[in-house]
């Protein structure tokens, strides 16, 4: 069996969903620690990090017993095989970076949907199935409704070309990349910006148009909540490197003090 994929179907809904991206840490327990402290998923970077596809799969396996889902951003949009294997191993979504043309849209629903929608190559006696033993056409068809895929929208390109990207292929939601977007616009790491916002808000408004969900990766609390309130619904909130090194600066600077 395909697993109900939480995230798309909450978004579908309009509904806030939540994550933390994991870039350091390798312990699949990091899932169910997520979980406990009310996290809907778990972002396993492997774009910014070290980890292997088997450290991706035990993260997937973790969320996977934790009851919560996983996605997986993938290190570049170019390649078949680095968005096949990672749905293959049981994640339910994948983010793809630096989403820039129509093109690069279809070659990624190509790699993830199974026939009719792409061409996914067909092996589904896997972990994305439980090693189930049904029939491939219904396993197929449940894949396709189920899995995610999230682009990220990290230049002044992508911006302003997100309609012709979102007409391109069945995206689920946007993500910008506030760092990289800020590069773009000549002003690198002042995610803060006032002048990052009219892209920002433009984004919303074109996947509202597009009825895809939008949403951003930032790690201050207060600079989320100002664009949940202004409509997005997918975020990733901070990474497992800011969450330890902030809170131990925290516990040795009360200490000392």
């Amino acid at each position: 069996m395909v697993r109900r994929n939480n995230i798309k179907h909450a978004l579908k809904e309009n509904q806030l969903v939540v994550g933390m991206m994991v870039t350091e840490f390798k312990s699949p327990g990091l899932a169910q620690l997520l979980a406990n402290a009310g996290f809907d998923f778990i972002s396993v970077d492997s774009e910014h990090s070290r980890f292997s596809l088997e450290t991706v799969f035990e993260h997937v396996v973790g969320a996977r017993a934790a009851g919560i889902d996983s996605v997986v951003r993938i290190p570049e949009k170019g390649l078949y095989h680095l968005i096949s294997r990672v749905l293959d191993s049981g994640a339910q979504g994948i983010i793809v970076p630096q989403v820039d043309t129509p093109e690069d849209v279809h070659l990624i629903v190509n790699s993830a949907k199974f026939s009719p929608v792409g061409m996914r190559g067909t092996a589904f006696r896997r972990a994305f199935t439980d090693y189930s033993k049904e029939n491939a056409a219904s396993l197929a068809a449940a894949a396709n409704e189920e899995s995610l895929i999230v682009i990220q929208a990290e230049s002044l390109y992508a911006v302003e070309h997100l309609d012709e990207l979102l007409d391109a292929g069945p995206v689920d939601a946007v993500m910008i990349g506030p760092n990289d977007l800020s590069q773009s616009l000549g002003i690198l790491g002042q995610t803060g910006n006032d002048e990052l916002a009219p892209y920002i808000r433009k984004v919303v408004d074109t996947c509202a148009r597009h009825g895809v969900a939008s949403g951003i990766a930032l790690r201050n609390a207060n600079a989320i909540r100002r664009w949940v309130d202004e409509g997005m619904r997918f975020i990733v909130a901070s990474t497992d490197i800011n969450v330890f090194a902030d809170a131990a600066e925290q516990i040795v600077t009360a200490i000392r003090k």
